[in-house]
C-alpha cells in the first residue's frame, strides 16, 4: 500500500489517501473505502477500514481509502451534514479512475 495525497490543482482541500494494488492476477475493478463519520472519529485508520482494505487487495481489487476532509492529513474542515464531503468523495473518484485507468468498474464502500 502506498500513502498518496490529491485534490485539485490550486483548489483546498488537499486529501491525504492510501492506494492499494493486488500483486498477480486483478480483476481490473476499483474499490473507493470510506470511513465513519469525521466528527465522530473516523478516519482511514479505522480497523474496519484497514481489514477491508488488505481483504480486498488480496481478493485482487484496487483500492482507495481516504481521509476526508478536516481528518488526519486532510485539509480543510469536516461538517456535520456531508454536503463538503460529497466533494471529497469526487475528487476522490478523480484520482482513482486516473490512478487506476485500466479498471472497467469502480465501486464505492463505506
Amino acid at each position: 500500500m502506498q500513502g498518496v495525497t490529491f485534490g485539485e490543482e490550486g483548489v483546498e482541500p488537499w486529501l491525504e489517501g492510501i492506494t492499494g494494488t493486488p500483486e498477480g492476477t486483478c480483476k481490473n475493478a476499483l474499490v473507493i473505502i470510506t470511513h465513519p463519520h469525521s466528527k465522530l472519529g473516523g478516519d482511514l485508520h479505522n480497523n474496519v477500514v484497514n481489514a477491508l482494505q488488505m481483504h480486498l487487495i488480496e481478493s485482487g481489487f484496487h483500492t482507495l481509502s481516504f481521509n476526508f476532509r478536516g481528518v488526519g492529513g486532510s485539509g480543510g474542515h469536516s461538517t456535520w451534514g456531508g454536503k463538503a464531503e460529497i466533494e471529497d468523495v469526487q475528487l476522490a473518484f478523480n484520482f482513482a479512475t486516473k490512478s487506476f485507468p485500466q479498471c472497467q468498474q469502480v465501486f464505492l464502500v463505506g
